[in-house]
C-alpha cells in the first residue's frame, strides 16, 4: 500500500517546522519566557489617609464633620484600632459636649483648639484639655456629659489611656491633615 506523495510531503513539511521551533526554542533563553503569573503586581498608588499629629505621635482618624456622623461618633463601634482614632471637626468654636451612649470601650477625649488664622497646617492648633480614661458606662437616667474646659473646634477620640501613653498635655502642639498635599 503505497501513500500519496501529498500526504508525504505534508507530513515532512509539518516535521520540519516542528524542528525548527524546537530548535528556536533550545536556544531561546528561559528569561524571555515570563508568565503572566510571575510578573510583579503593578504599583498601587499610596492611599491618603486623614491623620492628626499630636507633639511627634501621628494618629490615623476617621473624620466626623457632619451632623449624623458627629452625634454617631464612635457608639455603636466594637473596638478602635490601637493608635487610631476619630475626628471631630465643628464650623465654629464652642463648647460641644460629649457623652457615651453606646458605647462598647472607654475612650480618651482630646480638646483641640482652632488653629489661628493663616498658619493652617502648620502645627498652630494646641491641646487645651483631655478628659482621660472615660468609661464606656452609660446611665441613660443620669448621664454623665463631658466638655471641653474652653471653647474647641476639633475634637480627638482615641482609645483610653492613649494620651497618657504617649505624653500628650495640654499645650501639645497639634498638625492636621486631612487632604493631601
Amino acid at each position: 500500500m503505497r501513500l500519496p506523495a501529498k500526504l508525504i510531503f505534508s507530513a515532512l513539511g509539518i516535521a520540519l517546522v516542528l524542528g525548527a521551533v524546537f530548535f528556536t526554542l533550545q536556544k531561546t533563553p528561559a528569561a524571555e519566557f515570563i508568565l503572566m503569573n510571575d510578573l510583579p503586581p503593578p504599583e498601587e498608588p499610596a492611599v491618603f489617609v486623614p491623620s492628626v499629629t499630636l507633639g511627634k505621635v501621628r494618629v490615623p482618624v476617621a473624620i466626623a464633620d457632619e451632623g449624623p456622623e458627629i452625634t454617631r461618633g464612635l457608639s455603636g463601634t466594637l473596638s478602635l484600632p490601637k493608635n487610631e482614632g476619630m475626628f471631630f471637626i465643628f464650623e465654629k468654636p464652642d463648647r460641644y459636649r460629649f457623652w457615651m451612649p453606646d458605647m462598647h470601650f472607654p475612650i480618651d477625649i482630646i480638646w483641640i483648639e482652632e488653629e489661628k488664622p493663616g498658619t493652617a497646617g502648620s502645627g498652630s492648633a494646641r491641646v487645651v484639655g483631655i478628659a482621660a480614661e472615660v468609661s464606656n458606662e452609660f446611665d441613660p437616667v443620669n448621664p454623665k456629659f463631658y466638655l471641653p474646659p474652653t471653647p474647641v473646634r476639633y475634637v480627638l477620640e482615641v482609645n483610653a489611656g492613649f494620651a497618657a501613653r504617649n505624653g500628650i498635655a495640654p499645650g501639645t502642639f497639634v498638625k492636621i491633615e486631612l487632604s493631601q498635599g
